[in-house]
């Protein structure tokens, strides 16, 4: 009989991306103790290259990596991307 293994790294988290709306903006947040990870945005989930890094730099509130965009018109879908 013949098994087969795969070996997962469990110690590597990724970080949990956070939304909430004020105003006419959504606020973005995820851990200060995530590192090298960057913010990206897409309105187009069919395309897989149409993923964009944003420029922002986060500002850091509560020990979390914080970015604050207008709400556009239409759907936009964000991400983090190490």
């Amino acid at each position: 009989r013949t098994q087969f293994y795969r070996l997962v790294n469990v110690t590597a988290i990724e970080p949990s991306l956070q939304s909430q709306i004020s105003g006419k903006n959504i606020i973005l947040s995820w851990p200060t103790s995530s590192q090298n990870f960057s913010l990206q945005t897409t309105t187009n989930l069919a395309d897989p290259n149409s993923w964009v890094t944003l420029t922002n730099v986060p500002a850091i509130v509560n020990l979390q990596n914080t970015v604050t965009n207008p709400v556009s018109d239409g759907m936009r879908f964000y991400r983090l991307k190490q």
